[in-house]
């Protein structure tokens, strides 16, 4: 069957929303809300507030990591001790076998 004239291939394929109709209601509803919130989007004061809520984001997240930064600084030497102490770990595991075994291996 086709549905609006068009072939069947073309009427199972779905429509993006974007594509669709919209129902002149929703349009006019849309046109009043804008509308209204006119006489608030056209103020300078509300421009005022974004900017600084805009700066005071940018602001925070540059000072918040710099707070960390000095446990990022040691976080190569932390790793390196860690690699350190398996190193000893796996050293007193082998002179351990050495000791009980006492193979010379």
């Amino acid at each position: 069957a086709e549905e609006k004239g068009l072939p069947q291939k073309v009427a199972a394929i779905s429509v993006p929303v974007a594509l669709r109709e919209v129902d002149p209601e929703v349009v006019t509803d849309v046109i009043k809300s804008v509308a209204s919130l006119q006489s608030v989007l056209n103020r300078s004061s509300t421009y005022m507030i974004v900017l600084f809520a805009l700066f005071a984001i940018s602001i925070c997240s540059v000072v918040v990591p710099w707070r960390f930064v000095g446990q990022m600084v040691n976080l190569g030497p932390t790793s390196n001790h860690a690699a350190y102490r398996r190193c000893l770990v796996k050293a007193s595991a082998h002179l351990t076998r050495e000791l009980v075994l006492n193979d010379g291996f």
